[in-house]
């Protein structure tokens, strides 16, 4: 038994207390194999007694590190296996379940047409199999980065009171970071993964790499005749259904069912990704870096309220589930991380770094935020002061007057220009080889700008916006110049904030290059409350009539949109957000019908990123009477915004690896695998003014967006859509 909880600790540092935490419980247990609840129970404990009893009420259907099944562990029975030697007993002498030359055996859920109840339902069952583990083929095998001295360190909470400079114990290992992978992967090699960004995210030389046979986990395979796996790609066939409607030459209604099939093609290399944040700086930048450090290294920290923990809470990719089927055996679903669903980057992966017109290290400008506890600041605090942003373009008009004091890190010109974007380009260009990566993604996370006027002849056309920028024209702001930059180098540009940075000429620019555009405005705290609800309240059959938005912050988002020109920005892109729902029905509004709406923002120093959002919705309801709700909403502003900018990125990167190519009903064939279109309107769920292709519609209800989200990527691993009808539990 020490023999193999050495070897276990051995190959993997962080499944050894669950490894004695099994032995400890084997000790007068019976022999009975018992059903793994979990891949970590189907990987380790394969044989002899499960933790499942113990933890049964928790884990459900999702897989868990072995880490995390530890944590769900009584706190008395962890200092019991901690402190306990690990012994003999020949009483309980059945074969250990040995550890394999890689990671273990690995569990395979198959996923097939359920033909329990109904041979033709679209459901899926989920079935488990347990294969051996092999050796992955060379094309395939991960080099996994050197951690340095600080990573490999246990970061639990002391006993006593440390210097956040002390480490706690020695390092357990100095050759493997184990974390959780994506599913479908092919994994690259190279210094992007595990160990993340090297210090200096601006160019410093990427982390030492060295080589492990490192393979990723497999969650789930589909065993479907449309879906076919070879070593690079997922190649899938999808049915899409939809109905188009038309009208009779009585004014009546003729609904008409029609299929298109598509083919989808889903590159599983995982590659190493940089983020590039402009306004690194900022409240959002220097919360979303620092999250990442705390993350990879797994810190803890201790605040008034007690102990907390790194995590990805409010990210939709990281923080929550989708349903992948229904249990063969149960009938109950079975729900998976959305991380799971296809080969995504894992955000621990990132390098990070970007521009700013404050040329404050991010260890001061994180400090100025007043955003994160003390005790977690002084942790990361090391790392975060040789982060230096770019200098950065500033044009004074285009942002409040109140910024200038900030923008000390400048590159000089105070107007558009052809200079200002083939420097933007050579930075990213620098970046992307210093950290050694296959692909970067641009956000503008900086200063809310105004809105720009649409002019014929200036900013109409692509052709006419690059001449306006190469001519100056004043009417052409810094985002829409980061944007065009990162349209010629072929890099996907996602915009935060609200101003119309993609005006007509930057669309077609991207239209044209093939290359990826998102935004606007991140949806974080009141108006993803708000379509929500509003969505609830019209489904319902509630008549909204009014929307009163009250907010006041203190953070420096908050003193910029104190300035009228930017606060109309902020205003259009809040007020908006409930149209399409309202448009959907024609039984509750007439045609031009609409609810009064009104959003007020104030800059209130003292409460400084604790955002006050004060919503009232007043509804008429059955036979002339009325419901009014008042919501009182505090939102860390960038706390809620900074997983969301996670999302962001790891989304527009997964949409570069995914191709299609459609055969209608009709006949029409697409011929050659192509991009989704420029525009990624897939990103709307974290938006809170989406950005569309050109005459395509707005969807602001935030189920629907969701809902499109994760259907477009279950069809590119050749599941069907998402449907809540469970005949299963209604048709017997």
């Amino acid at each position: 038994m020490r023999e193999f909880v050495g070897t276990v600790a051995q190959k993997r540092p962080d499944t050894a207390l669950l490894a004695r935490a099994y032995l400890h419980l084997r000790r007068g247990q019976s022999d009975r194999p018992v059903e793994p609840r979990s891949p970590i129970d189907g990987a380790w404990l394969s044989r002899g007694v499960s933790l499942g009893w113990l933890l049964r009420p928790r884990l459900h259907s999702a897989s868990y590190t072995s880490r995390q099944l530890i944590s769900l562990m009584p706190p008395s029975l962890v200092k019991t296996i901690e402190d306990s030697p690990i012994q003999s007993h020949s009483k309980h002498n059945h074969p250990l379940p040995k550890p394999q030359p890689t990671v273990g055996s690995r569990l395979r859920v198959a996923i097939t047409p359920s033909s329990r109840r109904f041979p033709t339902s679209s459901t899926r069952s989920i079935t488990r199999t347990q294969e051996p583990a092999a050796l992955p083929p060379p094309e395939v095998q991960r080099t996994r980065p050197k951690i340095s001295k600080d990573l490999a360190y246990h970061t639990r909470k002391p006993n006593t009171q440390l210097h956040p400079e002390q480490t706690l114990r020695p390092p357990r290992a100095t050759s493997d970071i184990s974390r959780t992978m994506a599913p479908h992967a092919e994994v690259d090699s190279g210094s992007a993964h595990g160990d993340g960004p090297s210090p200096n995210g601006n160019g410093a030389a990427a982390t030492a790499a060295t080589t492990t046979n490192q393979q990723h986990r497999e969650l789930f395979t589909v065993n479907s005749p449309n879906v076919a796996y070879t070593d690079a790609e997922i190649l899938s066939k999808y049915t899409y259904r939809t109905t188009k409607v038309s009208k009779d030459a009585a004014g009546k209604y003729v609904a008409t069912p029609t299929e298109t099939v598509y083919e989808f093609k889903t590159d599983r290399k995982v590659p190493r990704v940089g983020m590039m944040l402009v306004g690194w700086g900022g409240n959002n930048g220097t919360t979303v870096t620092a999250g990442i450090l705390a993350n990879r290294r797994g810190l803890e920290w201790d605040t008034r309220e007690g102990p907390r923990a790194a995590n990805y809470y409010g990210s939709v990719i990281m923080g929550s589930t989708v349903k992948l089927g229904t249990d063969a055996e149960t009938a109950r679903d079975v729900n998976i991380p959305f991380h799971d669903l296809v080969p995504m980057v894992h955000p621990n992966d990132l390098a990070i770094g970007g521009w700013d017109i404050s040329g404050m290290s991010l260890a001061a400008a994180m400090d100025r935020a007043q955003v994160l506890e003390p005790t977690l600041k002084a942790q990361v605090r090391k790392e975060m002061a040789e982060m230096v942003p770019l200098p950065s373009i500033y044009y004074p008009d285009f942002i409040a007057a109140n910024q200038e004091d900030r923008a000390d890190n400048l590159i000089p010109g105070s107007k558009a220009c052809t200079a200002h974007v083939e420097q933007i380009r050579k930075d990213i260009r620098d970046f992307k080889e210093a950290n050694g990566l296959d692909k970067v993604i641009v956000q503008w996370t900086a200063n809310t700008e105004r809105y720009a006027d649409i002019i014929p002849g200036v900013n109409d056309t692509a052709d006419n916006l690059l001449r306006a920028i190469d001519a100056g024209h004043e009417e052409v702001s810094p985002s829409t110049v980061f944007s065009v930059a990162c349209t010629l180098e072929g890099v996907p540009f996602i915009n935060g904030s609200p101003q119309n940075t993609f005006v007509p000429g930057a669309i077609e620019l991207a239209e044209r290059h093939g290359s990826f555009i998102g935004g606007d405005d991140f949806k974080s705290g009141q108006t993803k409350m708000k379509s929500a609800l509003v969505d609830f309240l019209i489904n319902a059959g509630i008549k909204l009539t009014s929307i009163a938005s009250y907010n006041h912050l203190g953070n420096n988002d908050g003193k910029n949109l104190s300035s009228q020109k930017q606060f109309r920005s902020k205003e259009i892109s809040k007020s908006n957000v409930v149209d399409d729902m309202v448009e959907a029905n024609s039984v509750l509004y007439k045609e031009g019908e609409h609810p009064d709406h009104t959003v007020v923002i104030k800059y209130m120093p003292a409460v400084g990123d604790n955002k006050r959002a004060l919503d009232e919705y007043y509804a008429e309801i059955f036979m002339g009477g009325h419901q009014t709700i008042s919501l009182f909403n505090v939102c860390e502003d960038s706390l809620l915004a900074s997983p969301l900018i996670i999302d962001l990125v790891l989304v527009a990167e997964m949409m570069t690896r995914i191709q299609w190519k459609a055969t209608s009903t009709d006949g029409v064939a697409t011929k050659d695998f192509k991009g989704f279109h420029s525009v990624l309107s897939i990103l709307s769920y974290m938006l809170k003014a989406p950005l569309t292709p050109p005459g395509a519609p707005v969807v602001n209800a935030l189920s629907k967006q969701r809902a499109a989200l994760t259907n477009i990527f279950r069809a590119c691993v050749g599941l069907e859509p998402e449907s809540e009808m469970t005949l299963e539990h209604k048709l017997f």
